[in-house]
């Protein structure tokens, strides 16, 4: 029987494309529906393509055939100039798939240079031209290769990071009868100690904390600043944030979502400062199992104590008070490690852990990378993480058990499609039916807890979390519902969910989370994510060309990938590594396997700035097991 008798027609339908960096792509026909394309079919097509497609049924699989060009967005297209036999071509940047387009050589750009950032129109499709490549016509240069802000203005562009929105006068005045009038009629709360743990330089304190030790654990209050008061669910600055989705921190690139004087003025739970707050209360026994009611409550409070992680973690590791802060603070932070630590050991009977540790940038005044360091992980760090994520926690399972539709992180861990292809020391130790599970996620990431490399692998494999209105359960928590609530002044999400659940206090109804509303959620923070590794890699490579020659220390990992075997020298972190070509004959005194770390002195010997790749090579007389 030849192909064409195996695929049956079912149906035709339309809607857009979604391209690939593996050659397929997809058509999206709605939130919830779309199907496969195959690479024959997407060499005509461009990403964000509206074409009309037959569904055609392929030995049981669905598949779509595209027909009819419906609609293509032509016009200002940005991408990255690429030399090709003095040729100038396009790579377009908002395309998965980075295909190359020629530029129209009718006209002479003999200005451009390799890795300029410009603007073009589309002049012919792929889809009206026979041979399928297409062409353009140049509109703009926005930034030189040269010009040291080029990885910013570029990352900027491509991933629509947003300006700040400026809130204007009548906001402020507004603001302040909110603030007064509240301040008057709500529970107050301040006479409660609470403490705030963030970095020296935060300006933006989203939430507090209070832990009594009691006779069977301690009770726990959570403050989060209450957002909602101020921008309720008919707020027309939802459908603003909801477009920027979350603040932006990126190195030298910062956007916060809500404007600084405003929350300076209104919703940071400033030292000192009598603010309003959405409180969540409940307590740990000693086993740090949470246990009794839970309370929800709108109130009154008052940041007693602004702590740097700095100075907590040195009243925890030193044993001392530090100087300025009070002895029954110090006294305070050590019933907080305690709560903390007794509620993380019993976490970690469900949950994987994860590590927090942020990359830092070390840039001058031209924008050149000086250096490139992470942050080491603090107690007081893992503190307030503990404490807010057993309230992001709670928070969803109260929102859940009320049918309300929210802005939910799912992880469904693995699928019956992923057990082939998990790396053999996972399939050698569990069975299909361990894997497949209620824990079997939890199971497999626990057994590689020492093995780094290949739990990245794995966890890679699965895909990550998405944004959902009902949730589907998180495997890497161990929870049946997990949401994003104790940012609410960095995140849109923590927003809405401070809407819902103050709805609940007093008894309205919420509004509900669309599946659409969801879904672009779900894309706007991939792209933001996207945007911080484009960044971070543009960042590293730029290091490491400034570097060419010099040795740098740091972690090797082998990944077998069949008959291949990848050699990744990581610096600081998985994406920013380098690929080992010389020197190798000298690891022969090492014990490598999938998964085992060695630090090593590796010299960057060159790069390849148009497929952001680094290279280096052992150095054998310092070779460190």
């Amino acid at each position: 029987m030849n192909k064409n008798n195996k695929e049956q027609t079912l149906m035709t339908v339309t809607g857009q494309i979604k391209a690939t960096s593996k050659g397929y792509g997809f058509l999206r026909v709605s939130a919830s529906e779309r199907h496969f394309i195959a690479p024959p079919d997407m060499e005509k097509l461009l990403h964000g393509d509206t074409v009309e497609a037959k569904l055609m049924d392929n030995n049981g699989s669905t598949i779509a055939k595209p027909v009819r060009l419906v609609a293509s967005n032509r016009h200002n297209l940005t991408g990255i100039i690429r030399r090709h036999k003095r040729s100038n071509f396009i790579e377009f940047c908002r395309s998965p798939s980075r295909r190359w387009m020629e530029i129209d050589t009718s006209a002479h750009h003999t200005f451009l240079e390799e890795g300029d950032y410009v603007t073009v129109d589309v002049s012919i499709h792929p889809w009206d031209d026979p041979s399928h490549q297409g062409s353009a016509q140049l509109l703009d240069v926005l930034c030189k290769a040269s010009n040291p802000r080029h990885p910013w203005r570029m990352v900027a562009e491509e991933f629509n990071v947003l300006p700040t929105h400026t809130l204007q006068s009548a906001e402020f005045e507004r603001a302040k009868e909110i603030l007064n009038r509240e301040l008057r009629e709500r529970e107050d709360l301040t006479a409660t100690p609470f403490v705030s743990i963030d970095s020296a330089t935060t300006v933006d304190i989203d939430d507090l904390i209070h832990v009594e030790a009691i006779e069977n654990g301690w009770n726990v209050s959570v403050a989060i600043a209450d957002v909602s008061a101020f921008f309720g669910e008919d707020h027309y600055v939802n459908s603003i944030y909801q477009e920027h989705g979350q603040s932006i921190y990126l190195p030298k690139l910062v956007s916060p979502m809500i404007c600084r004087e405003y929350t300076e003025a209104f919703l940071s739970l400033n030292e000192g400062a009598d603010r309003l707050a959405a409180v969540v209360s409940y307590s740990l026994d000693h086993q740090g199992r949470i246990v009794g009611e839970q309370s929800y409550k709108r109130a009154v409070v008052r940041n007693h104590c602004k702590l740097s992680y700095g100075e907590v973690e040195h009243c925890i590791t030193k044993h001392a008070t530090t100087e300025g802060i009070p002895s029954s603070v110090s006294e305070h932070i050590l019933t907080l490690r305690d709560a903390a630590n007794a509620s993380k050991s019993f976490r970690l009977t469900r949950s994987v852990p994860s590590d927090y540790s942020d990359i830092f940038f070390e840039i001058d005044t031209e924008g050149a990378v000086v250096d490139i360091k992470r942050s080491d992980r603090l107690s007081s760090h893992e503190i307030v993480e503990e404490f807010m994520t057993s309230t992001n926690e709670l928070v969803a399972a109260f929102l859940h058990a009320n049918d309300v539709k929210s802005y939910f992180t799912s992880f469904t861990g693995f699928n019956k499609s992923m057990v082939g292809r998990l790396p053999s020391r996972v399939t050698q130790q569990f069975t299909n039916s361990d894997i497949l599970g209620n824990n079997g996620y939890y199971n497999v990431m626990f057994s590689l807890k020492d093995k780094p490399a290949l739990q990245k692998e794995v966890s890679d494999l699965c895909g990550g979390s998405e944004i959902t209105p009902t949730p589907l359960g998180h495997a890497a928590r161990g929870v049946k519902a997990y949401c994003s609530f104790t940012s609410p002044i960095r995140k849109y999400r923590d927003m809405k969910a401070h809407q819902q659940l103050c709805a609940l206090i007093e008894g309205r109804v919420p509004s509900a989370v669309t599946r659409t509303e969801a879904d672009n959620m779900d894309y706007r923070l991939k792209q933001l994510s996207h945007a911080k590794r484009n960044l971070m890699k543009h960042l590293f490579v730029s290091f490491a060309e400034s570097n060419i020659g010099q040795v740098k220390s740091g972690l090797l990992t082998f990944s077998i990938h069949k008959d291949k075997t990848d050699m990744l020298f990581y610096l600081v972190d998985p994406d920013m590594h380098i690929t080992i070509t010389d020197g190798l004959d000298t690891l022969s005194d090492v014990v490598v396997y999938e998964g085992i770390y060695n630090k090593l002195p590796i010299e960057i010997t060159h790069i390849n700035r148009r497929e952001m790749k680094v290279y280096g090579k052992v150095v054998p007389k310092d070779l460190a097991a």
